[in-house]
């Protein structure tokens, strides 16, 4: 049985079944509600996520405390170079998850870590497609004088078209001082400038973030804030695929 509404629901009815349902709608439930609705159309999904809906295009909410009393409040564990102190992490219940309210920060994981820690299956030859087949990377479209990354590695390290779009940093908002600044770390020891070359990471740069430029071509244009459910969902109407706000699940029954 099918239900009515396209996407959002406000509720589902009685004995209605299906094949998949993904509980949590946030940045890893997101991409596994489109793939599966988008694999086959026969197949019949629903997300639920105990929050609500929030403005997806807003960038800057990260400042100040982005989250609520009634979402998560995590903590590192104490920090060896902090004094033994913990660090908060802000979460938020809701759709789109924490990636609704972080810093957009994007940097590639470190290829030797995950040789040397992570489980087969997991090695960076293992997760590199992935990474290039989502994103929608700034080389493409802004010069490599501006950007610092050559032809040859942008083709090598990053993809063109993925639904995350990856924008550089905002270069006009960098004061000359901190830009001096970077400069003179890098230059001791011969640390790398720019972040694009995920293989060797030690050094100082501006980050890169998950952000869509209202005009790629432009380093200044506007932007608005990119997560995993603006690109894969926000927009995407199907009729084997449902949303379920205010949606708490309590247990599974088999």
């Amino acid at each position: 049985m099918r239900a009515t509404c396209l996407m959002f629901c406000t509720s589902i009815t009685n004995g209605l079944e299906y094949d998949f349902i993904v509980v949590g709608v946030g940045s890893g439930g997101s991409i596994m509600a489109a793939r599966l609705s988008e694999t086959d159309k026969n197949w019949t999904v629903l997300a639920l996520d105990r929050g609500s809906p929030r403005d997806p295009n807003q960038p800057d909410i990260t400042g100040g405390d982005p989250s609520g009393v009634h979402d998560p409040n995590y903590f590192s564990i104490p920090q060896n170079y902090l004094l033994g102190r913990l660090v908060r992490n802000p979460g938020y219940y809701g759709i789109g998850g924490t990636a609704m309210i972080n810093g957009m920060v994007t940097i590639a994981p470190s290829r030797h870590l995950l040789d040397q820690l992570w489980p087969i299956g997991w090695k960076w030859d293992d997760l590199f497609p992935y990474m290039i087949k989502m994103q929608n990377h700034y080389c493409y479209y802004l010069p490599s004088s501006l950007t610092g990354i050559s032809d040859i590695d942008c083709r090598k390290w990053h993809g063109q078209h993925g639904p995350m779009d990856i924008a550089p940093p905002l270069f006009q908002q960098m004061p000359e001082p901190l830009l001096d600044l970077k400069n003179e770390c890098n230059e001791y020891d011969g640390f790398m400038t720019d972040s694009d070359n995920p293989t060797k990471q030690y050094g100082c740069y501006f980050v890169q973030q998950f952000r869509k430029p209202l005009n790629k071509s432009d380093p200044n244009s506007d932007s608005i804030r990119a997560s995993t459910w603006s690109a894969y969902l926000n927009g995407t109407s199907r009729p084997n695929l449902q949303v379920l706000d205010s949606a708490t699940v309590l247990k599974l029954v088999f």
